[in-house]
C-alpha cells in the first residue's frame, strides 16, 4: 500500500486537498473492481495532516479538519503540498513566512525518501525548504517573475506543467494538480489505472503546458525601462521588433538588453517578443475570422510555418486547434 500524505494550512486552496484524494480515492475503486484483493488491501491510503493537527481554514473560507499532525506523520511515499488561494505577490510571502514549521517536515520527508508533489504557488513553499535549489521546478505562470528572484538557485521551466527532479515534482497554475495526481497514480499504479480515472472524472491530459492558460504580462513589471520596450514591441511587431532594433530604440547595446531583460523578467528579449507575438495572435484567433496566413503576417511572421511551430511550441496547440478550443466555451 502506498502511503499518501495531503498537507492542510490556513489559506490553501480546498480542491487541492480534495481532488488529489478524490482521484488516489478513485484509483482505488477502480483497482478493486478489477483484483477483489484490493478492496480489503486498497493501493492507496490517503490522509491529510496540517501543521498543529487543528482545522485550517481554506483560501475560500471553508473549514477543513485533517487527521493529523504533521509531527504525527511517520513514512510517507508521497507528500502533496496544496498551492494557496492568493491575490497577489505580497499576500503569498506574508503567508509562507507563517509556513516555517512546513519547511522542517518536508527536509524530514525528502530524506526519508518519499517523494513531494507540489501544485501552482505550493512551489515557493517546496522552494523555502531549499530542496529545490541546483533543481528544476515550474509554479503558476503569473508568480513566475517573483519565484526567480526569490529563488534564483532552482531552474525555472514556466511554461512546462509539470516538471520532475528526482523525487521533487512541481505543477503549474490552479488546477494542474489534477495533472500530477494523474502523473503519480501512473507511476504507483501503472499508466492504464491513471487512464481509467481521467476516463471516470473528464479529465482532459495529459497537458503538457500552461502557455496556453496565461496571460502574459499579467503583472506590471513597474519598470521604466521594460514598459518603454514593450510598447515598442507592440507598436512594430508586424514589422521591426527584433534585438538590435530594440536595443538602439532604447540606447543600449544588446548584451545590455539581454541583461536587464532577465534581470526583470526571468528571460531573454527575444522570448518576451515571442510572447507579445504570440500573445497577440491567440487574441486574433479567439475574436477575428482572419486566415491563419494573415494572422501570421500581422505578428511578425512572414513564414507561417515558423509561425505555426512558434504558436504550438509555446500554447501546445496548433493555431487552428487553438481557435476551435477557444470557441467553444
Amino acid at each position: 500500500m502506498f502511503k499518501i500524505v495531503i498537507l492542510a494550512f490556513d489559506g490553501c486552496m480546498a480542491g487541492a486537498i480534495s481532488a488529489p484524494a478524490d482521484l488516489f480515492a478513485t484509483a482505488n475503486h477502480i483497482k478493486a473492481a478489477q483484483d477483489s484483493d484490493f478492496v480489503s488491501n486498497p493501493l492507496f491510503s490517503i490522509i491529510t495532516a496540517s501543521p498543529d493537527g487543528q482545522p485550517v481554514s481554506c483560501g475560500s473560507g471553508h473549514t477543513f479538519s485533517p487527521d493529523m499532525a504533521i509531527s504525527d506523520v511517520g513514512h510517507a511515499d508521497l507528500v502533496i503540498v496544496p498551492g494557496l488561494l492568493i491575490a497577489s505577490e505580497d499576500e503569498l510571502l506574508s503567508r509562507i513566512r507563517d509556513l516555517g514549521t512546513i519547511s522542517d517536515f518536508l527536509i524530514r520527508m525528502h530524506q526519508q525518501g518519499s517523494k513531494i508533489a507540489a501544485g501552482c504557488s505550493g512551489a515557493f513553499i517546496l522552494a523555502e525548504s531549499g530542496l529545490l535549489n541546483g533543481a528544476e521546478a515550474t509554479t503558476t505562470w503569473w508568480l513566475t517573475e517573483a519565484f526567480c528572484r526569490r529563488y534564483p538557485d532552482v531552474t525555472v521551466r514556466s511554461q512546462q506543467m509539470i516538471v520532475e527532479s528526482d523525487a521533487l515534482v512541481t505543477a503549474a497554475a490552479g488546477t494542474s494538480y489534477l495533472d500530477f495526481s494523474l502523473l503519480l497514480i501512473g507511476k504507483f499504479a501503472g499508466p492504464h489505472i491513471a487512464r481509467l480515472c481521467a476516463a471516470y472524472l473528464c479529465i482532459d491530459g495529459p497537458r503538457e503546458a500552461q502557455t496556453a492558460y496565461a496571460i502574459p504580462h499579467y503583472r506590471q513589471m513597474r519598470d521604466p525601462f521594460i514598459e518603454n520596450a514593450d510598447k515598442w514591441i507592440r507598436e512594430n511587431m508586424s514589422s521591426s521588433a527584433d534585438i538590435p532594433a530594440l536595443a538602439k530604440h532604447l540606447g543600449v547595446s544588446a548584451r545590455t538588453l539581454v541583461r536587464r531583460f532577465k534581470a526583470a523578467t526571468g528571460q531573454p528579449p527575444s522570448s518576451y517578443i515571442q510572447s507579445i507575438r504570440i500573445d497577440r495572435a491567440k487574441y486574433l484567433l479567439q475574436n477575428t475570422r482572419s486566415g491563419i496566413t494573415q494572422i501570421a503576417g500581422e505578428v511578425g511572421y512572414q513564414d507561417e510555418d515558423a509561425f505555426r511551430r512558434a504558436f504550438r511550441k509555446l500554447v501546445s496547440h496548433t493555431p487552428t486547434s487553438y481557435r476551435q478550443k477557444s470557441n467553444s466555451f
